[in-house]
């Protein structure tokens, strides 16, 4: 598919974003004939072939009625463009052949997204700040409470299992 957005009429065709729009509205149009909306459109004038569209849209090796897939597609195009397939202004029939997207179509680049530079808020910083002076503060706290540095504990580990049921004060003076 190609990037980019293309322009005809008064349609928007944004390939990036799959999407068809008539004056800044989405427009419905299902997977194969926006795929094939997509290879008119950037075929610029060229006269698609079916057997082009086919591989395209389906693939080399897939056995099917792609005729008629094709043939819906059109008209599924034909019908959100309103388009008449007697008099065409956007996709135009060549009998046993192909398809030509016969509208003037300007290809748009689709615009490249700049970098943002990720700086956390003043606030984010200072709760982070906050967070580490708690942690640092309380650790050596929760450390004793649970006998870590307790000289008494270092060996007994009944003494340890003791501590971590909070009954700390009765084996550690």
């Amino acid at each position: 598919m190609a990037p980019g957005l293309f322009k005809f009429a008064d349609f928007k065709l944004d390939c990036s974003r799959y999407e068809l729009r008539r004056g800044g509205h989405p427009l419905k149009l299902e997977k194969i004939p926006m795929e094939l909306l997509q290879l008119l459109a950037e075929s610029n004038g060229r006269l698609v072939s079916r057997e082009e569209i086919e591989e395209r849209l389906w693939g080399k090796d897939v056995f099917m009625d792609a005729e008629r897939g094709i043939n819906t597609a059109i008209r599924k195009i034909r019908q959100v463009l309103g388009d008449d397939p007697d008099n065409p202004r956007f996709v135009q029939t060549v009998q046993r052949k192909g398809y030509r997207f016969i509208a003037e179509v300007s290809s748009i680049p689709a615009p490249t997204p700049v970098p943002v530079e990720y700086r956390p808020s003043r606030r984010r910083t200072v709760l982070r700040i906050a967070a580490v002076a708690v942690l640092l503060l309380a650790w050596p706290a929760c450390a004793l409470a649970h006998c870590t540095f307790c000289a008494e504990c270092a060996g007994d580990p009944l003494h340890r299992r003791a501590a971590s049921y909070k009954s700390v004060s009765r084996f550690c003076g």
